[in-house]
């Protein structure tokens, strides 16, 4: 469990978000990645809720989604192998993301 309790580090939790992304789209990830962006954006959109701030799904959530659309979903579709079946694990993952947040979609 990541515990966020300024902005700067939601900035660094960020930022970890993005390094994990890079390592998918590298092919360098391992079979927890998905949870671990997962963990890493849940807290920080619960950080930001928790302030008074729900907007979080149009600046975090909804590219979260969009990136796993466009970037893995391709990747699972075209590789019935274990590629495949990890990126597909990390799309599932941010679908479940997405959804517990998509109320806060404005």
């Amino acid at each position: 469990m990541i515990l966020i309790f300024s902005d700067d580090k939601a900035g660094v939790v960020l930022e970890e978000i993005g390094q994990l992304q890079r390592q998918v789209e590298a092919g360098s990830f391992h079979s927890a990645t998905g949870q671990d962006i997962c963990e890493r954006a849940d807290a920080v959109a619960e950080y930001f809720v928790a302030r008074g701030n729900n907007n979080v799904y149009e600046p975090l959530i909804k590219p979260l989604m969009e990136w796993a659309i466009y970037a893995l979903a391709p990747k699972f579709l075209m590789d019935a192998g274990p590629d495949g079946a990890a990126n597909r694990a990390i799309y599932s993952a941010i679908v479940e993301l997405h959804g517990r947040y998509e109320h806060l979609k404005r």
